[in-house]
């Protein structure tokens, strides 16, 4: 391993599933989507997907806790628990450290210009 490569995650956890699609231009009810899909409202120059998802138990103070994503597109803004992420979308792929921003119960917000993709998301729990 070079000094640029991270080591592997101790554990890691797919978070897939339920997540609410939110438009910006209307107000219609949430939709209900499961991610990873295709953010295509219909109408909306812009939306938000909103996951909620628990903290990863068992966690001690040596460890750290990342947030990956893979496969995102036309993202425009990211937050966790109304703290916003730094999020370069370059590639489709960014990993923000979320160890002191994650709490017992979490909303994640992830805005974004339609078409999008809500990729693979996954925390990533580090020695």
């Amino acid at each position: 391993m070079n000094d640029f490569q991270k080591p592997p995650p101790a554990h890691v956890i797919r978070l897939r599933g339920p997540a609410q699609l939110v438009s910006h231009d209307q107000q219609p009810p949430p939709i209900r989507v499961k991610t990873p899909c295709d953010i295509d409202p219909g109408t909306d120059a812009q939306c938000t997907v909103e996951r909620k998802f628990g903290a990863p138990t068992g966690i001690d103070s040596n460890q750290r806790i990342e947030l990956s994503f893979s496969g995102f597109k036309n993202v425009v803004a990211a937050s966790l628990n109304e703290t916003p992420l730094a999020t370069d979308t370059t590639h489709g792929e960014f990993t923000v450290d979320v160890t002191d921003i994650l709490s017992d119960y979490n909303k994640l917000q992830v805005t974004f210009s339609v078409p999008g993709f809500f990729g693979d998301l996954e925390l990533r729990i580090l020695e």
